[in-house]
């Protein structure tokens, strides 16, 4: 397997698809030559010599990079250290999920990538507040339109909320709350963050976050990141 970022100067046996594919003068498994970074040349399987490292792709597909036009970079970058509610079928299920979960360093607990519209129950304060006590306590929607928040959290940030839930508007401040994160936190793990897109084939991104983040990108481009092309707004 090769890593992200290796010099790759031939990839040999690969089926090319997407865009433009359609204008390449023969069918079948291909050898693509790489110089500099961009493609140099295509041509059936075996025809071409190869030059540098060689990867044989094994009839396994070539496509043009991912690019993933609506992320919130900071926020996507958080989940990582957060509770992964995602598949989680019930309230219960997930409240039992972050109950059992460890605080994270600022003495908090959170969640996130639950899909309340599927569960087979209601979130409600009660069944939360039950097995997460005095700890602040956040679980972020998928959607990141609604938080469930126990009573230790609402306190703390100064709501209220009969079963807990908070949506849209007031959702969206817990998430600019919560994602708040000090520039090398964020910075540290936006790049792991990338790493992993990129393993993926993922090659930009468009950053969306809930924040003016300029700044940030200019900071992060000081320091080197060039791990994806990065658009923002």
């Amino acid at each position: 397997m090769t890593a992200v970022g290796a010099t790759v100067g031939t990839i040999r046996g690969v089926w090319i698809a997407g865009p433009g594919a359609e204008l390449l003068p023969f069918t079948g498994a291909a050898d693509v030559l790489i110089e500099g970074g961009l493609i140099a040349d295509i041509a059936p399987a075996g025809v071409l010599a190869p030059r540098g490292e060689t990867i044989d792709a094994d009839g396994a597909w070539l496509v043009p990079g991912l690019w993933d036009h609506h992320v919130h970079v900071v926020q996507w970058a958080l989940a990582a250290e957060r509770v992964d509610l995602e598949g989680t079928a019930s309230a219960a299920e997930a409240a039992a999920r972050m109950g059992a979960s460890a605080p994270l360093p600022d003495g908090a607990r959170v969640g996130s990538g639950f899909r309340d519209a599927f569960w087979a129950d209601r979130p409600t304060l009660a069944l939360i507040d039950a097995v997460t006590g005095d700890i602040p306590t956040y679980l972020i929607n998928a959607d990141v339109h609604s938080v469930w928040l126990n009573s230790a959290a609402l306190r703390q940030e100064g709501f209220t909320a009969d079963d807990g839930m908070l949506r849209e508007e007031p959702a969206f401040e817990i998430s600019r709350r919560l994602n708040a994160a000090g520039a090398a936190r964020a910075d540290a793990l936006v790049l792991r963050a990338a790493q992993a897109a990129a393993r993926r084939g993922v090659v930009g991104w468009v950053d969306l976050d809930m924040a003016w983040n300029a700044e940030a990108w200019e900071r992060r481009t000081r320091a080197g990141f060039d791990v994806l092309r990065t658009e923002f707004g």
